[in-house]
């Protein structure tokens, strides 16, 4: 094909040459015509042969540039037809296929190239939407590379601060002086309040080449984890307290018996004291021991069809004594409904409710127990629970009147207890309650 481009030229320029020649033979004709004066072209003046010969060099001018457009379009139209792509190229001037070749080898590698990153970047997509914990990468510039959904969520941003700094998703110094720090080549952690939340925020260096190629930030919510130690550290300092009260009690009567400064007509009611504080230490033991089961799952056994109606009429019965005491009137009422779940938690959880019930009821007052369609009701007469506690009832050895309780003989884990077994069986409890009329707690379990 080069071949023919060249032979066509060839072939241009051949004609180019032979105008040139007849212009040239007719204006020495004319020449010779004026000076000899032959009549050779009489006919013909001067100017009509000046006219004839810039007519005639217009006419090469336009063909040779017609036929100079053709070639070099041509020419070129090969080369612009070449697609790196195909695997054949038709066509192509032999000259040009060496540089071809290298131009598709070199296309191949890159593509590998920008495959291998692709692959790349869609691993790390992958496993950075897969985390739960937020995960933000920056360049050693500090620009953001990347940052996945769950710091999107934490921030308020969305994947258009990518390119930006630290400053784009948040005005914290103390991080943005911990990102500093890792940029400088060494890991650092701080914990930080965002928003609502608290969150542990570790940042790392990621190297190449002995010096800091990335910084990598992993933030971790550990808002649960910092609410269960607070309750974990109340727990035990009341805890402490709780044992510590009954078992001061406990020691110093018994060594006012011993040491015999007891009159004889006070042991009787220094020994009442005892068994009292005794059996408040036992029941406060039982209580700890059953919410830490509860806490570790460990306390739940096989889930089967109960009768709800049956454990609320037992329970019924086993404080009728109780409350008989205090001349309050305890009943139970509604229709037989089945649930799944625990005997033991469950005949638990109805006792702790009942048994408020009684405990913090007025003298005279009344106790019911409704078991309806897969929900229980129980419902006294008695103090009521002002609402500004009523959100904090479920806390562990929280009490709305401590004289009171602590008159009674309660733990403050009752309430504890009933809401760990209602999350163990899926169930909602709601409460209304007025001071001084009396309280309703409605347990209510899966349908």
């Amino acid at each position: 094909m080069y071949k023919k481009i060249l032979s066509s030229i060839r072939i241009c320029s051949l004609i180019a040459v032979i105008l040139t020649a007849v212009l040239v033979f007719l204006t020495c004709c004319g020449y010779f015509s004026v000076v000899l004066g032959t009549n050779l072209f009489a006919a013909v003046s001067v100017a009509g042969l000046f006219i004839l010969i810039c007519i005639i060099a217009a006419a090469v001018y336009a063909v040779s540039s017609v036929m100079s457009s053709v070639m070099a379009k041509k020419i070129i139209k090969p080369i612009e037809d070449i697609d790196l792509s195909a695997e054949k190229h038709g066509d192509i001037y032999d000259e040009l296929t060496p540089l071809i070749n290298r131009i598709e080898r070199q296309n191949r590698e890159i593509s590998k190239q920008m495959d291998s990153v692709k692959r790349q970047k869609n691993r790390l997509f992958v496993v950075g939407e897969s985390m739960n914990e937020g995960l933000v990468v920056f360049d050693n510039d500090g620009n953001i590379l990347f940052i996945n959904s769950g710091a999107e969520k934490i921030f308020g941003v969305t994947d258009e601060v990518i390119g930006g700094n630290f400053f784009q998703i948040s005005r914290n110094v103390e991080i943005f002086d911990a990102i500093e720090q890792a940029r400088m080549g060494e890991k650092t952690s701080v914990s930080e309040k965002i928003g609502q939340k608290l969150y542990h925020i570790y940042l790392s260096p990621a190297m190449e080449k002995n010096r800091v190629n990335s910084v990598i930030m992993l933030i971790i919510d550990i808002s649960e984890i910092e609410k269960s130690e607070k309750i974990r550290r109340e727990f035990t300092a009341n805890v402490s307290h709780e044992l510590k009260t009954p078992l001061t009690t406990i020691l110093g009567y018994s060594q006012i018996i011993n040491t015999g400064i007891a009159k004889p007509e006070d042991i009787t009611e220094f020994t009442n004291r005892i068994e009292k504080e005794t059996t408040r230490l036992i029941t406060l033991v039982d209580d700890i021991m059953n919410l830490s089961r509860l806490d570790e799952g460990s306390g739940t056994g096989e889930f089967t069809g109960l009768h709800l109606l049956d454990i609320a009429q037992d329970v019924t019965e086993r404080l009728s004594h109780r409350a008989k005491g205090r001349n309050i009137s305890i009943s139970c009422t509604g229709e037989d409904t089945v649930i799944d779940g625990d005997l033991s938690q469950i005949t638990e959880l109805v006792y702790n409710l009942t048994d408020n019930a009684v405990k913090y009821n007025r003298d005279g007052g009344t106790v019911t127990l409704s078991v309806g369609d897969k929900c229980i009701s129980v419902s006294d007469t008695g103090i009521g629970i002002p609402e500004k506690y009523q959100d904090r009832i479920y806390e562990r050895f929280f009490r709305v009147d401590k004289s009171h309780s602590k008159k009674i003989g309660g733990t403050g884990l009752g309430l504890s207890i009933v809401k760990h077994i209602a999350q163990c069986h899926n169930a909602s409890i709601s409460l209304e309650s007025r001071e001084g009329e009396g309280t309703t707690f409605t347990v209510s379990f899966p349908k």
